[in-house]
């Protein structure tokens, strides 16, 4: 009876653990994503001659790292939704003007990885 509870024990452990989530780890660990992740590189190579400042941005939302683009000039008053990427490239929300304020909230750690000025 010991041997298989400690044989279910064991096979439980391996099926809880996902290997995503280690790889999803080291993924935001990057020391430059915004040259190492091909997908972010490509958004930063679509910004050119911007008709005002824009940036893309790293934070931590919810717990997880994020990313996204956003209106950093301040001359522009301008209200905007958010298009909140994962590590993967993959959209997690797309935060709506109306719910700026909840979005600002849950936001830490923010960087500015690159910015586009006119």
């Amino acid at each position: 009876m010991k041997l298989f509870f400690t044989l279910l024990f064991a096979t439980l452990l391996l099926v809880g653990c996902s290997k995503d989530n280690g790889e999803n780890k080291q993924i935001c660990n990057l020391a430059d994503p915004i040259n190492e992740l091909p997908w972010l590189k490509e958004i930063k190579n679509s910004l050119t001659n911007c008709p005002w400042q824009t940036a893309i941005i790293q934070a931590n939302y919810d717990g997880q790292t994020v990313f996204y683009t956003a209106s950093n000039d301040p001359l522009a008053n301008s209200v905007q939704s958010y298009t909140l990427y994962n590590c993967d490239g993959k959209i997690i929300e797309v935060t709506q003007p109306e719910k700026l304020n909840d979005f600002l909230a849950k936001l830490s750690d923010v960087k500015i990885l690159y910015q586009c000025k006119n």
